[in-house]
């Protein structure tokens, strides 16, 4: 009697462990192809697995994590919902679902998600890295560099935290803290042309003529320029270092480089057709392509003209226009009075003064890596006075490349022109941009 309850109890359970040794044996391999990168074989593997035991809660986490490599967030959401009812203090799944709802546009979620990710498991670096990112999303500064600080604690080295903080560092002015950021990882990025790139431009700027500083900005661009040997930015800028050290001959012969690169890839402004914009008192006159859309606008005190390439992105509502690949130019008709001055040439100089200090105030509060490169008398004459800066922006959420002058005449007149191109791959348009800034005549 007890061998035969003994027959019937195994052939009940045996299919049962039958069925978990091959959801085991399942899971494993799904999990396998995950380490191969292999993420759409896996996620068939582990609907399987869910088809047979719905709510077996390593599966749930596995099979979330893969939905969001594959990019199918939404799935990660409910899965990890519906694991999180049967074990809500799963700091993992917490943090893994700040991910998927980062990536469906719910930051507000995201971040609570990762606080409570943190709140469960004091130690969850990746979860501080994680939520530092978001609050740097939403320019909560602060509140970013404390979470990245903790995030550091971790004596695994997580890359791309400090990619993050030694940009935040180089964006932020503190140029040696990013260099000690950024060179813990860089045998993890060494074949990265941009890492690279970004070490140098640090390096550069950093070096107040310091010559192992500027030799070390050489070294990085060159291991940029060996991986992406065509990037004419990473180029122009080796250049530019070679020249501060007087290394003229090989300074040169990456501006030859350049040239042959722009005649192959780039805009030739010789080549162009161009017409004439005149101001409506003729005042001044600029030159740009025959195809580009002008427009002017006028006011009391002053007078604008902006004109864009139709090519390139843009967009119009109720008159005003955005556009990435154009410019502008105003003018200011009484910028000071003359007719009571008696040192007219005194005045204009002061003038210039007080609008060139109000013009970095400006650009170095709301202008990315601003750096005036350029300032000459308009005419040999000295009629006139002219700035020039070059310089990158950003806005909603794309980087332009900019080009920006002023002149203040003898009568009193301020004349502003602004030009800007998309930031990627700026150089191969930066010459027409120089042939039309060039091109501005003062009648």
């Amino acid at each position: 009697m007890k061998f035969f309850i003994l027959i019937i109890i195994l052939l009940v359970t045996f299919p049962v462990v039958l069925l978990a040794q091959n959801s085991n044996s399942k899971l494993v391999k799904a999990q396998n192809l995950m380490d191969s990168e292999k993420y759409f074989e896996a996620d068939v593997i582990f609907d399987e697995i869910l088809n047979s035991t719905p709510n077996k809660l390593e599966v749930l986490y596995y099979a979330a994590y893969c939905k969001l490599l594959i990019g199918q967030p939404d799935m990660t959401i409910k899965y990890l919902q519906r694991l999180l009812t049967k074990n809500k203090n799963d700091a993992d799944a917490h943090n893994l679902l700040g991910l998927a709802f980062e990536r469906t546009g719910y930051d507000n979620e995201a971040i609570e998600e990762y606080s409570t990710a943190v709140r469960l498991e004091k130690n969850h670096y990746e979860a501080y890295f994680n939520r530092g990112r978001m609050y740097l999303q939403i320019d909560s500064i602060e509140l970013a560099k404390k979470d990245f600080n903790f995030a550091k604690k971790n004596k695994i080295i997580n890359p791309e935290l400090y990619f993050v903080t030694g940009n935040l560092h180089y964006q932020t002015g503190q140029y040696d803290s990013a260099l000690i950021d950024l060179n813990k990882i860089v045998k993890y990025k060494s074949d990265n042309p941009f890492f690279l790139s970004l070490l140098g431009d640090i390096y550069f700027i950093a070096s107040e003529n310091d010559t192992s500083k500027l030799e070390k900005a050489i070294e990085y661009y060159t291991k940029s320029i060996r991986i992406d040997s065509e990037n004419v930015n990473v180029l122009n800028s080796r250049s530019f270092v070679y020249d501060k050290l007087e290394q003229t001959e090989k300074g040169e012969l990456d501006k030859a480089k350049i040239i042959e690169i722009q005649k192959k890839k780039g805009i030739n402004p010789v080549t162009v057709t161009y017409k004439q914009l005149v101001s409506p008192d003729n005042v001044f006159s600029v030159d740009i392509p025959e195809d580009w859309i002008a427009l002017i606008s006028q006011d009391n005190d002053s007078d604008m003209i902006i004109f864009f390439d139709t090519n390139f992105h843009y967009t119009e509502q109720n008159g005003y226009y955005d556009y990435s690949f154009g410019g502008q130019i105003s003018y200011h008709s009484k910028y000071f009075d003359t007719s009571n001055s008696l040192n007219v040439l005194q005045l204009r100089e002061e003038k210039y003064s007080e609008f060139n200090l109000k013009r970095k105030i400006f650009c170095n509060t709301k202008l990315n890596n601003y750096r005036e490169i350029l300032r000459k008398t308009f005419n040999p004459n000295n009629q006139m006075m002219r700035g020039l800066s070059k310089y990158s922006f950003t806005f909603e959420d794309e980087k332009f490349f900019g080009l920006q002058y002023f002149c203040i005449t003898t009568s009193g007149k301020l004349i502003e022109i602004i030009l800007w191109v998309p930031y990627n791959n700026y150089f191969y348009y930066e010459q027409l941009l120089n042939y039309i800034y060039e091109s501005l005549t003062i009648n």
